[in-house]
């Protein structure tokens, strides 16, 4: 892998055991550690990686991309070297969309696509995404209202101006890929689907996670748990989601085989 490359992707030495590879994509203003713990949690038979866009974490010094078109062909070719194992993709949030779209460029490619495609809170990407759009909003408010739409964004941060202020930079150009982001219409995906969400999310509905499944000609199903947009970061939903994403690795290597 290239060094270019290689900044895009957080992984580490996969286990000889791993039969299959989770790439794992984050939220708006989300980094790879995100998914740090899943390493340990998913270990011996799912080796995790994580995407890590530009301008957080250690990438924190990069300019932010604010286009989407550059992600995905930066994404694509990262992946191009992970051959050795089944791969899923895994999206959260605006991880969903991009994972999504992901998948569909390496199909549309002639590329090995991916064994499965697991998205999380988000909506169907052909319907109108029906969050407000606060990307518009002075840094005075946007990410209080951020917070208010979706929380998960610790008062500690929110009250230390220099963390609200590296945190900012990136996660305006994630809304403005997320507030500018049209659906086109494609061939299906021929990769198994499931979707995730959260039973309180106020922005995806049950009816709008299963309006995935307009989007492959593969198996699909989705799956709600208790709690809100980021209903995964309490342990027990958690590890109940994981166990999911597990099965649906496990079934993808299989399939591969």
């Amino acid at each position: 892998m290239s060094s270019a490359s290689s900044r895009w992707l957080v992984q580490s030495p996969a286990d000889n055991a791993a039969q299959v590879r989770l790439v794992c994509i984050p939220h708006a203003g989300g980094g790879a550690s995100t998914f740090h713990a899943w390493r340990e949690l998913l270990k011996p038979s799912i080796a995790v990686c994580s995407i890590q866009l530009p301008g957080r974490e250690d990438r924190f010094r990069e300019p932010p991309v604010r286009l989407l078109a550059e992600i995905l062909e930066s994404i694509t070719g990262a992946l191009s070297s992970l051959d050795d194992r089944p791969l899923v993709l895994f999206g959260h949030s605006m991880g969903a969309i991009i994972a999504f779209e992901v998948a569909r460029q390496l199909e549309a490619a002639g590329r090995t696509g991916p064994a499965a495609l697991l998205v999380s809170g988000r909506s169907a990407p052909h319907l109108i995404n029906r969050a407000p759009q606060v990307g518009h909003l002075p840094s005075s408010q946007l990410l209080n209202r951020i917070a208010e739409l979706y929380g998960g964004i610790p008062a500690m941060l929110l009250s230390d101006p220099e963390m609200a202020a590296m945190m900012e930079r990136p996660l305006r150009a994630d809304l403005a890929i997320l507030e500018n982001y049209e659906y086109v219409t494609a061939e299906m995906l021929h990769c198994p689907l499931m979707a995730f969400g959260g039973e309180d999310d106020a922005w995806v509905t049950a009816d709008e996670l299963d309006a995935w499944r307009q989007h492959t000609r593969g198996d699909f199903s989705s799956m709600q748990f208790r709690g809100d947009h980021f209903y995964f970061r309490t342990y027990r939903t958690q590890l109940a989601l994981l166990a999911r994403i597990r099965e649906c690795c496990l079934a993808a290597a299989l399939r591969s085989r």
